[in-house]
């Protein structure tokens, strides 16, 4: 018990701001960096208060998708149900606007980290037996296309818009700024571009939320020289450019942003598969 008030007050003094009056979701698309925004705010707010949440609406339906899609999806189950728990608590909640931390990410990267982090759901133990030749690029590459490479714009529409009423692209965003803030029913919406996180999450979050002192730890996920060889035989000119040309690519970055990531994922020839 003296731990944990000892602890509340470290955070406060390092802080150096009051208890919120409403709670903060830090909610994204997967495999957008937002795990060290959440512990960084885990570090300045009581625990208690601030939560992590990837989907928001037709849980039952992702459910059904999970279930049907992964051979092992114990641990998606287990996201889906916490991110229930969540929802009714933001459904009865009587109170001032809730704040929602929101991150976006370069589509491609996004797309192909999210892959090779969930893999195993759909190949259980995929690395060695791709190695053994048990799995083919075609097999991965149809899990890819089915699963990762459609269009991330649908997830705004779907788990921003309609909880919070917050339509991300009816404003303009300031890409130089790397933030923007945006205000709907019971929520205010901090959306920050993963790319200007270093840069902008100081002033970003000491407007949003009062924090004096926002510093996210960042940590890069290795997945190994195999990611390496094939993230580049997924890719070719046809999708690269079907990606780039989603709502989420031209609204949040500009021409010359999307010229030089696609010169990224496709200066390197795609690898020979099996």
């Amino acid at each position: 018990m003296f731990s944990k008030v000892i602890d509340t007050l470290r955070r406060a003094v390092v802080a150096g701001e009051r208890r919120p009056t409403a709670p903060i979701v830090v909610h994204q698309m997967a495999k957008v960096g937002s795990m060290s925004v959440y512990l960084e705010l885990q570090r300045h707010f009581d625990p208690e208060l601030v939560f992590h949440t990837h989907v928001f609406e037709d849980l039952d339906e992702h459910e059904r998708a999970v279930r049907a899609a992964m051979t092992d999806p114990t641990e998606a189950l287990a996201e889906i149900e916490k991110c229930r728990s969540v929802r009714r608590r933001f459904e009865a909640w009587d109170g001032p606007p809730w704040k929602v931390v929101t991150l976006v990410r370069d589509p491609i990267a996004r797309s192909l980290s999210l892959l090779f982090h969930s893999i195993n759901s759909f190949i259980p133990q995929f690395a060695d037996r791709y190695a053994r030749g048990g799995v083919s690029l075609d097999e991965l590459r149809a899990i890819y296309l089915t699963h990762y490479a459609g269009d991330p714009s649908v997830w705004f529409d779907r788990h921003v818009l309609a909880p919070f009423g917050v339509d991300v692209f009816a404003e303009p965003f300031r890409r130089d700024a790397g933030h923007h803030v945006y205000r709907g029913n019971g929520a205010d919406v901090l959306l920050i571009r993963l790319e200007d996180l270093a840069a902008c999450s100081r002033s970003a979050f000491r407007s949003f939320l009062g924090v004096r002192d926002f510093r996210p730890k960042w940590e890069n996920v290795n997945h190994g020289p195999l990611y390496a060889t094939l993230k580049r035989s997924l890719l070719d000119d046809q999708l690269v450019e079907m990606m780039y040309h989603t709502r989420v690519a031209t609204h949040f970055y500009s021409r010359d942003e999307l010229a030089g990531l696609k010169e990224h994922w496709l200066s390197q020839a795609p690898t020979t598969g099996r």
